[in-house]
């Protein structure tokens, strides 16, 4: 069956589920929606439309539909649930029979293509004796989000920024490629407070996600409706624009939601819409030629309200600690907490993971038989940003407070890790005896499958050795700097290693000239190679992701930095087209300007969920590349991008300096209880040596 007119085409199967809209006369002929006929992950009961209840204990799909009939133009599919409520109401004299209550929920899902898209209608009616309370009602609306690579597979998948904020909620689906027309979704009618994921099992798929409403409320007899639209946009402000003229909400810049100390909220309210009254911390705010502003009273989350028309919508900002005093907190954490420090153990120096709810250290020999990914949670791996931050903060601050715990853990690193004759870096301390944590058994090779030498290890190692030099001038540290960078280049000519003209400089001042020109001549042959091929990036760990094209637009930078060649400066900004892409504008600090990524808390977190991981420590590289095109270009948005994106990540430091791992953006991920702030301080500390390197100076 479908639904078309000269702009759109929308297929459904027999059961009343979309399994593909598309615009008409699209050059790649994309499906924006998640179907499981082309991801067999998917279970054709949670495709788009489809969906679930839950009252009480009793939780309800609609599964199959009752009926399903097209007559004109108008798409209708009829679905029932039914279950036993035996608490809903007071239980008199012990019998709790007299109580009990048999629910059934008729849902009618009506849909018209129009010529601004495809309006969808869901209402649920309440076919019971007495009113019913629906604690959850979930609708499957999934565009194609799923990570892969092959010919123009950007402009066939793409990047959902999802907010479910009460009266405003919709998605816009961003084509990977950054470029236009794109799809998304818009709630009209009906409240949305919350998303869930399910079926997500893999980094390269985001799952099949829910809009969730709560505790709602139906009479006996009658319904309540939810109404939304999917439609096109060539951009955001297009998008923004679409969203007020169906909802009423305001267009608003944001402005930094993440508020350094001392510093004002100030949020531009650019076309009012039905806008009545903004509120945050409870008071409303007084606005002047649409520029409204707050001072925070203390340090913390910031909620709001807008209110307009009949609805009302979340905002949420964050009032910064002095960051300076933060990032030092944190360090103090780390060389108090976060060490080996027992001079008996081998790995005394070395860096770990710390649970921050359980005040203890994680130790592989702890969890060997408890997690799936142990090496993400061994002694080195982004485990070594500790000591990076502790680096930079010796740097950019001048102190040699942390000196003495840098020296002790370049011992650790030169004992267990790190080669310094041939380069190698070694992917934990267990060396080959690491195999057997390794969940899909390991390839004994000298490609970048074998994980005993992991490629991001050798970029790391490389950068704080050099750090180390920086610090203290003996040149033992840049040999192992310069030495791990070449076999690098030479071990994963396809992978990108950062690195700057200090660096080459470095090299030669302890006498390596030879050794200078060849990693200079390898990166310049590797950064020509990125340049000619476009969108034909090689896969890494996830096959595409937000990390894939950062590392491809920041080495162009490094590259104009080296050269001077103003060509560089194009072919990074052409990434950045693809980089923000991943980036939605939320009005909550947790997600605006965050890429999206939604691996990390099952890999690196101490509660193993998968689910959008906003902000994390991996994500703050993209503001760091906004800042490198800064530098290059002088352009003023990208500063105040790379700001949003890189202070976000502090707000993940507690005051005591420890550190949460990341916020688990959904409600619900595979059933499993998310919404949360993980607690394993693991690895999100390459955020905050990033935001050193960038912001923080003498």
């Amino acid at each position: 069956m479908k639904l078309e007119n000269n702009r759109f085409l929308a297929l459904f199967n027999d059961n009343g589920a979309m399994t593909s809209m598309s615009l008409v006369g699209d050059k790649y002929e994309a499906n924006f929606i998640l179907n499981s006929e082309n991801e067999k992950w998917l279970p054709n009961t949670k495709q788009w439309g489809l969906g679930f209840l839950t009252a009480g204990h009793n939780h309800r799909e609609f599964m199959n539909a009752d009926s399903v009939k097209l007559e004109n133009g108008i798409l209708t599919a009829k679905y029932s649930v039914t279950f036993t409520d035996p608490r809903t109401f007071c239980v008199w004299d012990g019998d709790r029979e007299k109580s009990r209550v048999d629910r059934r929920i008729i849902l009618t899902v009506t849909r018209e293509m129009k010529d601004d898209g495809l309006w969808e209608t869901y209402e649920y009616f309440n076919d019971s004796e007495k009113y019913v309370i629906l604690d959850e009602v979930g609708i499957y609306s999934s565009f194609y989000d799923v990570y892969t690579l092959g010919e123009n597979i950007l402009w066939k998948r793409v990047n959902q920024h999802i907010w479910a904020g009460g009266g405003l909620s919709y998605i816009e689906a961003v084509r990977q490629s950054g470029i236009g027309p794109h799809l998304g979704l818009i709630t009209v009618d009906g409240d949305f407070e919350s998303f869930q994921i399910d079926e997500v099992n893999t980094s390269n798929v985001r799952g099949a996600i829910s809009l969730v409403a709560h505790q709602v409320r139906i009479a006996s007899q009658r319904s309540v409706s939810f109404r939304r639209v999917v439609t096109d946009f060539n951009d955001r402000r297009e998008f923004e624009k679409k969203i007020l003229s169906y909802t009423g909400h305001p267009i608003v810049d944001y402005g930094m939601m993440t508020v350094p100390d001392g510093e004002e909220i100030q949020l531009r309210v650019i076309e009012p819409g039905k806008l009545k009254y903004i509120k945050l911390d409870g008071i409303k705010i007084e606005g002047k030629n649409g520029l409204y502003t707050y001072k925070p009273k203390q340090y913390g989350e910031i909620k709001g309200k807008i209110v307009y028309g009949d609805k009302v919508t979340d905002i949420t900002y964050f009032a910064l600690r002095n960051e300076k005093e933060l990032l030092l907190r944190r360090a103090d954490f780390i060389v108090e907490n976060q060490r080996i420090d027992d001079p008996a153990d081998p790995r005394y120096g070395a860096f770990v993971p710390f649970n921050i709810e359980k005040e203890r250290k994680m130790l592989v020999s702890d969890i060997e038989d408890l997690y799936y990914g142990i090496p993400d949670r061994n002694d080195s791996r982004e485990r070594y940003n500790m000591g990076r931050l502790l680096a930079q903060l010796t740097l950019k601050l001048g102190t040699d407070k942390y000196v003495k715990y840098l020296r002790d853990y370049c011992a650790y690193l030169e004992k267990f890790i790190v080669d310094a004759e041939n380069g190698d870096v070694w992917d934990s301390s267990y060396r080959n005896e690491a195999a057997k944590y390794y969940a899909n058994g390991l390839t004994l090779t000298d490609d970048c499958s074998d994980m005993r030498f992991r490629s991001y290890n050798y970029t790391w190692i490389a950068s704080f050795y050099f750090d180390m030099y920086r610090i203290t001038h003996e040149s033992h540290f840049m040999e192992v700097a310069s030495t791990v960078a070449m076999a690098h280049l030479e071990r994963f000519p396809t992978r990108s290693l950062s690195c700057s003209q200090s660096f080459i400089d470095a090299v030669r001042e302890i006498g390596r000239d030879k050794l200078a020109d060849r990693i200079q001549a390898e990166f310049n042959r590797q950064t020509d190679r990125f340049a000619e091929m476009d969108e034909d990036y090689d896969p890494g760990e996830v096959s595409y992701e937000q990390g894939t094209v950062m590392a491809v637009a920041r080495q162009m930078f490094d590259a104009y930095d080296i050269t001077g060649d103003k060509k560089y400066i194009g072919f990074g900004e052409k990434q950045l087209v693809r980089l923000q892409a991943f980036e939605g504008n939320q009005p909550n600090y947790l997600v605006n300007c965050m890429p999206i990524r939604h691996w990390d808390g099952f890999w690196f977190g101490a509660l193993e969920l998968w689910g959008d991981t906003m902000p994390h420590g991996g994500a703050v590289f993209s503001g760091s590349t906004y800042l490198a095109d800064y530098r290059c270009t002088g352009n003023p948005e990208m500063l105040l991008h790379a700001k949003k994106c890189e202070y976000a990540h502090l707000t993940l430091i507690r005051d005591d300096g420890a550190s949460w791992n990341t916020h688990i953006a959904p409600e619900k991920v595979n059933g499993r209880p998310a919404g949360c702030f993980d607690p394993l301080a693991n690895d999100q500390d390459w955020a905050y040596f990033t935001f050193v390197d960038d912001f923080l100076t003498k």
